[in-house]
């Protein structure tokens, strides 16, 4: 279980990574006069890389699940930046299901 949980931690880090760095490559390609470092929120990250797919989640969320889900909690988290959306469950679940080393005793009784 906890190899699970290290491995879903893992990739949740992996994506935050890939978020940040789409607002690094976005920073470098910026024009002089477009202004310094942006964050992008995780709503506006999905609508530039897939611009239909948002509407198809919402329905599904809404009439699968229930519409109280999305209005307060999904809507929520598309308007946070990407990395932190991924990154802080991410770094708390690698957290939680480390596997410290063993220590061999320094002296046998």
């Amino acid at each position: 279980m906890k190899l699970f949980c290290r491995i879903i931690g893992w990739f949740l880090i992996a994506v935050a990574l890939t978020c940040w760095g789409y607002e690094l490559a976005a920073w470098a390609g910026a024009d002089a006069d477009a202004g310094g470092y942006r964050v992008f929120a995780l709503g506006e990250l999905i609508f530039t890389e897939w611009p239909g797919l948002l509407p198809y989640i919402q329905a599904g969320v809404q009439r699968n699940l229930h519409p109280a889900i999305w209005d307060p909690g999904i809507q929520f988290l598309l308007l946070r930046p990407g990395w932190a959306v991924f990154g802080l469950p991410g770094l708390l679940l690698a957290a939680l299901c480390w596997r410290g080393r063993k220590r061999k005793p320094m002296f046998r009784d």
